[in-house]
């Protein structure tokens, strides 16, 4: 089976926030990446080209596919606002990886 579009990166998550060149995105990223911090307590890993993730879990579906995807996070890419992102609400606690 092919691999998930959306990877965990070895990208510098501080470089990535230092390049966003819009001011408003770049403050609003930076609150975020601050709460997201204090709230989870993971650190940040950049998941693909603009997805600021924090956590990480597995899954597998009946049909055997399976991966790691990130637990909680967002996007600076958005105009309008970041968008935020939390898959893992509907699996256990125990499941979760910082």
């Amino acid at each position: 089976m092919p691999a998930n579009k959306t990877q965990a990166t070895d990208q510098d998550v501080r470089a990535f926030l230092a390049a966003i060149t819009h001011p408003t995105r770049a403050a609003d990223a930076q609150t975020l990446d601050r709460l997201f911090r204090q709230i989870t307590g993971w650190h940040p890993t950049i998941w693909g080209d603009s997805i600021i993730g924090y956590g990480r879990y597995d899954y597998r579906y009946d049909s055997g596919r399976g991966g790691s995807f990130l637990a909680t996070g967002f996007s600076p890419r958005n105009p309008a606002s970041p968008s935020t992102s939390c898959p893992a609400m509907r699996i256990s606690a125990a499941s979760l990886q910082g």
